[in-house]
């Protein structure tokens, strides 16, 4: 069995509750799942892409439609993100999940890539530039018209 975080058991049950009450028999329920482990520049982080591995198979189990990634750098990110986000039609459900490393910079959550450079303090725009902004997500599913839509962060935000 698959060590759980207590952010996964609460995103599992979370999908659970969520899959038990969305009914409308004509939407698809698709999801995304993203798990950073393999940094270059910053620390390796040991249980991000197993967890993304448990909830996928979870979602799966809950009728999702996943697209999963593993070790994303940020063009294969930014890619799934497009291929998740164009997956999606009115009406639809969609999870998106991510574990791995986020920082938080001036009130804005970011997701980072397995290849963030490296970036010396006071260097912020860098590392905006270099990563995934959490808003910028959030408005692509909203744009397409999703029914529901859950966002699962299991990312520390502190700066690595």
């Amino acid at each position: 069995m698959h060590s759980f975080s207590t952010c996964v058991l609460t995103a599992f049950f979370t999908v659970l509750l969520l899959a038990a009450t969305w009914t409308q028999a004509s939407a698809k329920r698709v999801a995304l799942v993203i798990g950073n482990d393999d940094y270059v520049n910053v620390p390796d982080l040991d249980k991000a892409v197993n967890d993304a591995r448990a909830m996928d198979e979870a979602l799966r189990e809950t009728g999702f439609t996943v697209l999963k990634v593993e070790n994303a750098d940020r063009r294969q990110m930014n890619r799934e993100i497009e291929a998740f986000t164009g997956k999606l039609e009115n009406g639809d459900e969609a999870l998106f999940f991510f574990a791995g490393h986020g920082v938080e910079i001036a009130g804005r959550n970011y997701l980072l890539p397995v290849d963030i450079p490296a970036a010396d303090p006071g260097k912020e725009d860098f590392v905006k530039a270099e990563s995934v902004p959490v808003d910028e997500i959030l408005e692509r599913i909203k744009n397409r018209g999703t029914r529901g839509s859950v966002l699962v962060l299991d990312a520390c935000r502190d700066n690595p």
